[in-house]
């Protein structure tokens, strides 16, 4: 078909979410995304998810660098000893 039409064939890319990662909102969020969305005015409401993306984000940015650092720290150490 595709010799047919001339088009390439088309690739889906999925958006499908880490589950690791999901759990992790979950637990740290839910309470918090659910009371931020029940704002009745859309502005507050879209300021509380804009709020929340921001933390979610940071959060995982800092659990990141925490593991870095502690990765050198220890790298360090068993150099050092």
């Amino acid at each position: 078909m595709k010799s047919e039409i001339g088009k390439p064939k088309f690739e889906y890319k999925s958006f499908a979410v880490d589950k690791e990662i999901y759990n992790e909102i979950e637990l740290n969020f839910k309470q918090r995304m659910y009371q931020d969305v029940q704002a009745q005015n859309k502005e507050v409401r879209d300021a509380n998810i804009e709020k929340i993306s921001e933390d979610i984000l940071n959060y995982f940015i800092e659990k990141k660098w925490r593991r870095i650092c502690t990765r050198k720290a220890n790298r360090h150490s068993r150099k050092h000893t």
